[in-house]
């Protein structure tokens, strides 16, 4: 089990790497990509909510968003009432970034998916559902414990 753990590990560490290359190419750091994607994933977000996503202070993710917004990438619409705080969200421009960054990895990861034998790729499929099911609950725990602090 070690074994599988640390083909696991390095295989992920390689995907992640594939993945910074290819959000790099596209002109966005890393920070910036894991805020837009936070937001396609959770949907409208306080900036302060995402400050403490990214453990940061909200000048600094006033400055990301900006940069952002800048981009095209995101909004943000302020609640009626209080001017003070701003909602951002996902632009339809950042949403096709995104489908677009999801289309160039998934081709790749097939591309060399393409030798591999379908009753093997059929339980890499089964393994990859389980170990993503564990790293969601892990994650909703760890957010939980998070938000508490």
């Amino acid at each position: 089990m070690t074994e599988l753990s640390a083909i696991i590990q390095r295989t992920t560490d390689k995907m992640i790497m594939l993945k910074l290359h290819m959000i790099r190419a596209r002109g966005l750091m890393a920070y910036q990509y894991g805020i837009l994607r936070y937001l396609d994933m959770h949907g409208k977000q306080k900036i302060s909510d995402l400050a403490l996503f990214i453990n940061v202070k909200k000048p600094t993710i006033t400055g990301i968003v900006d940069t952002l917004e800048e981009m095209g990438l995101v909004a943000r619409t302020h609640i009626s009432g209080d001017r003070r705080v701003a909602l951002v969200d996902v632009t339809d421009t950042g949403h096709k970034f995104l489908s677009s960054l999801e289309d160039e990895m998934s081709n790749t990861i097939l591309a060399g998916l393409q030798e591999v034998e379908p009753a093997c790729r059929s339980e890499l499929i089964q393994l990859l559902d389980a170990i993503g099911l564990r790293a969601t609950e892990f994650l909703k725990r760890d957010l939980v414990k998070t938000v508490k602090k």
